[in-house]
């Protein structure tokens, strides 16, 4: 948990919706910059590992489906 104020915590939770891209707010000191980067970088990071696992496992159920439910059909002349 971070030592911040009620108005500097709503401004760093504020910037959470750009993910890669938030930046620090104007009136963090510079002993929370660093404490502040690491926690925007690792939300990041587990966002997107969130994503990729979930479209991995779309994937892989669309290939099962695909694999279930595709049939050869026969021939005919």
């Amino acid at each position: 948990m971070l030592p911040l104020n009620g108005p500097q915590r709503e401004a760093v939770v504020a910037q959470t919706v750009d993910l890669g891209n938030a930046s620090i707010p104007v009136g963090i000191d510079g002993a929370h910059h660093n404490m502040i980067r690491k926690v925007y970088k690792d939300g990041f990071i587990t966002a997107y590992g969130r994503i990729m696992q979930l479209s991995a496992g779309l994937a892989f159920l669309g290939g099962l489906m695909g694999f279930l439910f595709i049939r050869k059909r026969p021939a005919t002349a």
